[in-house]
């Protein structure tokens, strides 16, 4: 992950050595290879365990064929795939390459005058090459009018540095790919989208720079005594048109140990950038703990939320919230945590989600390097009925800012099996901070601290709302509710105060916990004199955790 100005860390079995472009994560692995975690599991943009290359030898290409290409054509392959027994892939490399650590891979690029257009799309290719931690070869094909071509792997493809190694052979193969484009310039291709370990992939809008991640699908995360699989994407198809402006379409096939699968991604680029996402799943076995359009994000430390203490930045993270719209039309805005132990959350009755960014201030970061106020927004909208299922939030202890330590996705009530192909259609869009979802009044920043006043162990959420209709009550607040409610945990008061710098209100809340309670669910919703909502509800999980609160401060 992209990391801070200064930072070097060390934990638990991995350590930061480098910094990547655009927020790749800098992860020395051992020999073994094997996945590393941090308490449960850690997430990182590209996870080693399964994450693996193909069985077979790239000479039997998955892009053989009689006819033309279409989407029928990858789903028959996954269907083929599903019904075969899974063989764990070979993730050797030539000595030179499997020598190779994240600063010299990282060397190693795919040379800019070599990058293949895409037809007059504006899209141009670029390949990863494989070594350090992306040892699984992917096979990459273009298409063009239903034809279907191999992209061959060559040395002169890549920048080594000067002269390739003498043991790459053409049969190396890719570790994944990415398209660039003209977009935030007119005369600059800019990174657009990649897809670079396990089914993990990346995609901007204008102005934005790399944070979190979404992924193809997950496997038991945060399930318990579950060990996480990571499905890989094997191989792509990348459509080539001669249409200007067309989206970017490419197709990939992805394969695990209890899953296959037939996805297509149609990228469609500009200030805010989206993806419309058509998958089918064709389960080995029975799908326990399956998570439909995953997005993983990075939260260290915030406003809200200082267990973790950086020296100079306030705010250390990729999300800081976790939107949600649900069935009945209500608006939730769940705060992201660094949580002392593993914590999972589930909201039910959802239609909608993502992680979003909302500090937006450079003064709320000071990282000249990572960038943080620029990190995109993903938001997730379900395309038909996903039937029953919940909105999972898994939360894990981070140490610093190298992992990703949060997971959000679709949890389907029941569970997938092999009697019958899944399939389920998304769109995911990048926002920023202007985002418009909804008319109502937002979180503009929240804070938790105790209550001078009061026992100590009574905490007190500070929370300002702006937007929708708050600024015809800034100057006068008389009449408008903070509805407050947390189950195992008492309300102790609840008021709001007129901001005028912000042209909204403040809600001060004051919560006491429990004697059994090890969690209470804070919502706060601003209410007018009319009893309509103002505001959406803003959701805080609160634990009996000492060392999370700062110092006390009193409102004003």
């Amino acid at each position: 992950k992209g990391v801070g100005e200064g930072t070097v860390a060390s934990a638990a079995g991995f350590r930061c050595i480098g910094r990547a472009p655009q927020g790749a994560c800098a992860v020395a692995v051992q020999k073994g290879r094997a996945l590393l975690r941090i308490g449960a599991f850690l997430l990182v943009f590209a996870p080693l365990g399964l994450a693996a290359s193909l069985a077979a030898p790239l000479g039997a290409s998955f892009g053989a064929q009689a006819g033309g290409f279409d989407q029928a054509f990858v789903e028959a392959r996954a269907r083929a795939l599903a019904q075969a027994p899974y063989v764990a892939p070979d993730e050797r490399l030539p000595p030179s390459i499997d020598a190779l650590g994240y600063d010299s891979w990282r060397r190693v690029a795919h040379a800019r005058a070599r990058s293949i257009p895409l037809g007059r799309s504006g899209f141009h290719l670029q390949t990863y090459h494989r070594g350090w931690i992306f040892r699984p070869a992917v096979q990459i094909h273009l298409v063009r009018d239903g034809e279907v071509r191999p992209l061959a792997f060559a040395p002169d493809l890549f920048d080594y540095g000067g002269a390739p190694p003498a043991d790459v052979t053409a049969d190396l193969g890719f570790a994944g790919l990415r398209l660039l484009y003209p977009l935030n310039r007119r005369d600059k291709l800019d990174e657009a989208i990649s897809f670079l370990g396990a089914s993990y992939f990346r995609f901007l809008g204008r102005g934005q720079a790399y944070g979190l991640s979404a992924r193809g699908l997950a496997l038991a995360a945060g399930e318990p005594g579950a060990r996480e699989e990571f499905p890989i994407f094997r191989a792509f198809w990348i459509e080539e048109s001669d249409e200007p402006g067309a989206p970017a379409v490419i197709h990939a096939l992805l394969d695990s140990p209890s899953v296959a699968g037939a996805y297509r991604f149609a990228l469609h680029t500009g200030a805010r950038s989206f993806v419309d996402v058509a998958a089918v799943l064709y389960p080995r076995k029975r799908l326990d703990g399956l998570g439909l359009a995953p997005l993983t994000s990075m939260f260290m430390t915030g406003a809200h939320d200082r267990r973790i203490v950086d020296p100079f930045r306030m705010s250390v993270h990729d999300s800081d919230t976790l939107l949600l719209n649900a069935r009945d039309g209500a608006w939730i805005a769940r705060a992201l945590r660094n949580p002392a132990r593993a914590q999972i959350s589930e909201l039910a009755g959802m239609r909608a989600f993502g992680l979003l960014q909302r500090a937006r201030a450079f003064e709320a970061f000071q990282d000249l390097e990572a960038h943080y106020h620029l990190r995109p927004s993903y938001w997730v909208t379900p395309r038909g009925d996903w039937g029953a299922g919940a909105v999972r939030l898994l939360e894990l202890p981070a140490p610093d800012e190298t992992g990703d330590n949060v997971v959000a996705f679709w949890a389907p009530a029941a569970p997938a099996g092999p009697d019958a192909p899944l399939r389920f259609s998304y769109s995911i869009e990048t926002l920023d901070g202007g985002e418009r979802l909804h008319d109502l009044a937002r979180v503009r920043i929240a804070h938790m601290t105790i209550a001078r006043s009061l026992h100590g162990a009574t905490h007190r959420l500070i929370v300002d709302f702006a937007g929708g209709d708050l600024s015809y009550f800034s100057a006068d607040a008389q009449g408008v509710l903070a509805q407050a409610s947390a189950p195992g945990a008492r309300i102790a008061a609840a008021r709001v105060r007129p901001h005028p710098r912000i042209g909204g209100l403040r809600a001060i809340v004051d919560v006491e916990m429990e004697e059994a309670a090890a969690r209470a669910d804070v919502s706060i919703l601003l209410r007018g004199p009319d009893g309509r909502a103002l505001s959406e509800t803003f959701l805080f999980p609160l634990a009996r955790e000492p060392a999370e609160v700062t110092a006390a401060t009193p409102a004003r």
